[in-house]
């Protein structure tokens, strides 16, 4: 976390790692309006600076960029609210939704 502090740090107002910049008294923070991590990605790309973003995001990354994994590790954790009595449409979600994270599991881990 040390040597990824020596640069500018790029995190999107909504990022919900901002309290970063609490536990480490971040200096060197960029803010970016940007509400994607794609845009996020492209600033990444044109060397500005580095970024924090979930795995999920880095799968189809660039040829010029490198993803590096956080010791000490960040992890978060991700939930689906539905009613008590789905309709058909919602399950077929929840089912993709739980294909698409064993998909992500496979590709990263």
């Amino acid at each position: 976390m040390e040597q990824l502090l020596e640069y500018p740090l790029l995190l999107a107002d909504l990022n919900e790692l901002q309290f970063l910049t609490e536990r480490y008294q971040l200096r060197n923070r960029l803010r970016v309006d940007a509400t994607d991590d794609t845009s996020i990605l492209s600033i990444v790309e044109q060397e500005v600076g580095v970024t924090v973003l979930p795995r999920s995001s880095l799968v189809n990354l660039s040829d010029k960029l490198r993803a590096v994994p956080l010791y000490p590790e960040i992890r978060r954790m991700l939930g689906v609210a539905y009613p008590s009595h789905p309709i058909k449409r919602v399950m077929d979600l929840i089912k993709f939704v739980k294909q698409r994270i064993q998909v992500m599991q496979r590709l990263l881990f």
